[in-house]
């Protein structure tokens, strides 16, 4: 690693131009991996710039932190959270944010083990509030209250077709656990440590779907009458696959067949899964010849079996009226690893928060594949401004947390973030050992009409804050007691996504003797 720093005179696209003391005006080469700290390149500012040194004239950079004038000399001494292209990140104070520490190979005086949950002092130039360029790094043995999960399973897009392309595999590697993606970066992500997922629906299909064609013969649903059913949804006609079909077995397992030949999946994200009756709108011109939700889901099944990748079906949010879906039904199946709850306590835009009977069914359905020993996605849908949704960001995640399995669980959010990646830093909060592992909602209930559950070990990226409690008030127009009196502090959150220089404190004001309806707290000692 090559670390430099200068002026800035010129910038473009893809490359700035600094003055250097040590070698004059050198162009520094920008890419999408590039990681930088205050703000792109600005003419007249300072540039500290860790890199790799490709000519006498240029630097490749994989960090480049923005000051307004050359840093001064500077210490810090935190606990390091993750290694990085450019040298790791140290957590150096309450809040948890990630300060990039820039080595600089032979430069930089390391003594010990640089490894996550240490502790480290670093020696160097810049400050806490950007990055450090370390001229000395010294580290002592990893804190014995640290635990290997810095995060809760959490899911995403990324890479094409749907996700974001700026943040790169191995960026989002040390906070993503699944990735859904095309052919095109499977390969890549999977490599950085991800796992993945290609979505794929056989239970829909339109003209221009590979399915349409090779289950043309026998695959389609249809009335007593010989019709194909059609549904109409986002102003688009789909035809409805008859899951039941080996014909349609046969096309899906084809299907499949040629995408693991292109790309390695972990998974396929299976759309559109469960009983017609549990959607809500209609089939032309009706439902299927002789059609039953116990038919179906058994077809559904069938299908499942000859998949040729294992299947996480997406429907939970279908729910058989104020219960669960029956879609739960299938998640038994062996060739399935779980199931996906779309609008999981975060409906949309202007239903931030669930609440009511549609927040219980929620946490019951949770509860539910819990109880199967299956994957639970709980993927929202409010793609507000993640900056400006902290409430709802803390409501989402406390409801996550009062009935999750930390192995089972994957929070999968859907807040706007500048880099794209949808991750936040408060899914770094893990929370182990539960003082009660609840088999339905209502052993949650707490005096008042609140819902709590405590948990006796609590971490923040690997880092133990002691004890912690989730409480949430999910009725609206309703005010009710916080219920656990020995909590002074409670979770708060600045910023954006985790990649956008998001922070988290566990060292917020007190809970307060009343919370308001549809609010949710997260409480520490």
């Amino acid at each position: 690693m090559f670390a430099i720093g200068g002026p800035v005179d010129l910038v473009d696209s893809t490359e700035f131009e600094i003055d250097s003391s040590e070698y004059g005006h050198l162009w520094i080469e920008t890419s999408s991996s590039t990681t930088y700290v205050g703000g792109k390149p600005v003419v007249g500012d300072y540039e500290s710039v860790g890199g790799i040194d490709l000519t006498s004239s240029s630097v490749a950079a994989e960090i480049a932190s923005q000051t307004a004038g050359a840093p001064s000399a500077t210490s810090a001494t935190g606990t390091i959270v993750s290694a990085t292209a450019y040298g790791f990140t140290l957590d150096v104070s309450s809040t948890y944010s990630a300060v990039p520490i820039i080595l600089t190979g032979s430069d930089t005086t390391i003594t010990g083990t640089l490894e996550a949950g240490a502790t480290a002092t670093v020696t160097g130039t810049g400050s806490t509030s950007t990055a450090i360029t370390a001229s000395k790094v010294t580290t002592t043995a990893t804190a014995a209250a640290t635990t290997s999960q810095t995060h809760v399973l959490t899911a995403d897009y990324l890479g094409a077709p749907d996700g974001t392309t700026s943040v790169t595999a191995a960026e989002a590697a040390p906070y993503l656990t699944w990735a859904q993606t095309g052919v095109g970066d499977a390969d890549t992500i999977q490599a950085a440590g991800i796992k993945t997922q290609i979505y794929e629906d056989p239970n829909r299909t339109v003209p221009d779907n590979t399915l349409y064609t090779t289950a043309a013969d026998g695959g389609f649903a249809q009335t007593c009458g010989g019709v194909d059913v059609t549904d109409y949804t986002d102003d688009v006609t789909e035809y409805v696959m008859n899951p039941a079909s080996t014909i349609m077995h046969t096309a899906y397992a084809n299907l499949l067949n040629s995408v693991k030949a292109e790309a390695n999946f972990n998974a396929v994200f299976q759309d559109d899964a469960g009983p017609l009756s549990e959607y809500d709108y209609s089939f032309s011109p009706s439902l299927p010849c002789d059609y039953s939700d116990s038919a179906w889901i058994a077809g559904g099944e069938a299908l499942n079996q000859a998949a040729t990748l294992p299947q996480i079906l997406s429907g939970l949010s279908g729910l058989d009226g104020h219960d669960p879906s029956e879609l739960i039904q299938e998640l038994g199946t062996s060739n399935v690893l779980g199931g996906n709850m779309e609008e999981c306590y975060a409906s949309s835009t202007t239903i931030p928060e669930d609440d009511g009977w549609l927040w219980d069914a929620t946490e019951n359905t949770e509860l539910e594949v819990n109880a199967l020993d299956k994957l639970f996605f709980c993927m929202e849908r409010d793609t507000s401004e993640a900056s400006e949704s902290t409430a709802a960001r803390i409501y989402a995640y406390a409801s996550f947390l009062l009935t999750y399995n930390p192995s089972l669980d994957v929070m999968w959010e859907d807040w706007t973030t500048p880099s794209g990646l949808h991750v936040f830093p408060e899914e770094q909060l893990v929370a182990l050992d539960p003082t009660v592992t609840p088999t339905s909602l209502s052993s949650l209930e707490q005096s008042g009409g609140s819902y709590g559950r405590v948990f006796d070990e609590c971490y923040v990226a690997g880092k133990s804050v002691g004890e912690c409690a989730v409480v949430i008030n999910p009725t609206e127009g309703a005010d009710v007691p916080f219920p656990y009196t020995q909590f002074t502090h409670t979770l708060t959150l600045s910023g954006a996504g985790i990649l956008d220089g998001g922070t988290l404190s566990t060292d917020g004001p007190a809970p307060p003797a009343e919370m308001d309806g549809v609010g949710a707290i997260i409480a520490f000692p």
